[in-house]
């Protein structure tokens, strides 16, 4: 394998390991099934497709060799790219999502109340769709305390008309300051309660937030 012509005596020889367990032939770029040389994360993102996937488990000598192969461009195995993903994300995508205006989402005990979620997100239902989000979008879930921080308290005004809204953003703070300080300085700095002027001030200034729940 150490001579530099012996990818193109690989050609047509079906010597291709698949993830699959099973082999399928070399071939010149452009020809027949293309595969897919990729890392492990990559690797769970294409796990309904290893047909498409070079096997991760061979010896790591021959690894690197169909390594080399496919940054060569000259074959029919391929480094997976971004590209690649936007072409497959019909077979990787569940297939719910497949021409759905709307998805159905049932929150964990980790979740948010319904109504404070607004277009600016997008929800998923398994750690495969975040990974797709995290790794090729930049879209990540924020920490709880960077979500009522960032998304819910600034939003306030907009649930005073929902008052089992306004009482689970209560009481989710208050349990967010007692096992965080950060937190409780953070939210100090936002605000969010309601003086009899009318204006939205810092608790800080206005309330105890310990006793937040009942206020």
């Amino acid at each position: 394998m150490g001579d530099p012509s012996f990818p193109d005596k690989l050609q047509g020889l079906a010597l291709l390991p698949l993830a699959n367990g099973s082999f399928t032939a070399f071939n010149n770029r452009g020809e027949g099934e293309r595969v897919f040389f990729t890392s492990q994360m990559e690797f769970d993102l294409l796990k309904d497709s290893i047909h498409l996937v070079v096997d991760n488990s061979i010896p790591d000598g021959i690894l690197k060799k169909l390594y080399g192969i496919a940054c060569s461009a000259r074959s029919n195995i391929y480094l997976f790219t971004c590209n690649f993903l936007l072409e497959l994300l019909p077979r990787i995508l569940p297939p719910e999502w497949q021409h759905a205006k709307q998805l159905s989402w049932s929150p964990g005990q980790q979740g948010v109340h319904e109504d404070l979620l607004n277009e600016s997100f997008i929800r998923t239902e398994s750690a495969k769709e975040k990974s797709i989000l995290v790794s090729y979008f930049a879209v990540w879930e924020p920490q709880k305390a960077e979500f009522y921080k960032d998304h819910v308290l600034p939003r306030i005004s907009e649930f005073l008309s929902q008052p089992a809204v306004v009482s689970a953003i209560l009481c989710d703070v208050k349990l967010l300051m007692e096992n965080d300080n950060s937190v409780r300085a953070a939210l100090y700095e936002t605000p969010f309660v309601l003086a009899a002027s009318g204006a939205w001030v810092h608790p800080s200034r206005f309330v105890n937030l310990k006793k937040i729940e009942n206020s």
